[in-house]
């Protein structure tokens, strides 16, 4: 079984898990699924120059079916690892723009501009 059919099976695995047990926000589980989908987003197309192609990768839908719940799994493992869907995947989530003006292209600083919102609404401490 190829590396990705893995992470696509685990993905399958921890979903169904935490939906059958109605997991609220707290659950390990999610820093699995978070981690799967990180590996499988990051080896897709990284720095693309069009967010049209990350948008359309399931796994990204994935993360949009899923909504807010797992913000604070994404915004953690965004604190340990600035990968550069992220600032995509949360703007898509929550529907707001968190990113100043200025930091437009500075990927430390919209980083910074996220870690910084996720602590304000609770989700990081």
């Amino acid at each position: 079984m190829t590396e990705q059919k893995e992470m696509w099976k685990n993905i399958y695995f921890l979903i169904h898990g935490l939906w059958k047990e109605h997991a609220t926000e707290k659950d390990a589980r999610w820093s699995l699924l978070v981690d799967n989908i990180d590996k499988l987003l990051d080896g897709y197309a990284p720095f693309s120059s069009s967010h049209k192609e990350i948008k359309n990768h399931s796994a990204f839908i994935l993360l949009l079916e899923i909504g807010p719940v797992i913000m604070p799994w994404l915004l953690r493992q965004y604190s340990i690892k600035n990968s550069w869907w992220y600032p995509i995947a949360l703007s898509h989530i929550i529907k707001q723009k968190v990113i100043k003006p200025e930091h437009a292209g500075i990927y430390n600083a919209i980083r910074e501009d996220w870690l910084n919102w996720g602590k304000e609404k609770g989700y990081l401490k």
